[in-house]
């Protein structure tokens, strides 16, 4: 049966498979690469953010809550600071 912890390590997991999957994607074409990769990197935030929170799930610490603001803040400034100009064209 799986665990909150094993369930925390799969969201991992699957956030950097997406960042690695966003590094061959520029490569293969690199005229669209900082926009594939801005997105592969908001998306594997997402993953890592999921994968937080099952943490702060089990270890109740401010630590732990300062831990996910941090994920939260790093995501929305990359979200809106460097995906959203990209995607206009800016």
């Amino acid at each position: 049966m799986l665990t909150v912890g094993d369930l925390a390590a799969l969201a991992t997991a699957a956030g950097t498979l997406v960042v690695l999957t966003g590094v061959v994607r520029s490569v293969l074409a690199p005229g669209s690469a900082a926009a594939s990769f801005a997105r592969a990197v908001v998306l594997a935030l997402e993953f890592f953010l999921a994968a937080g929170l099952l943490r702060l799930g089990q270890a109740m610490t401010f630590t732990a809550l300062a831990t996910i603001a941090a994920i939260i803040l790093t995501r929305q400034l990359i979200s809106r600071g460097v995906l959203r100009p990209l995607i206009r064209g800016g």
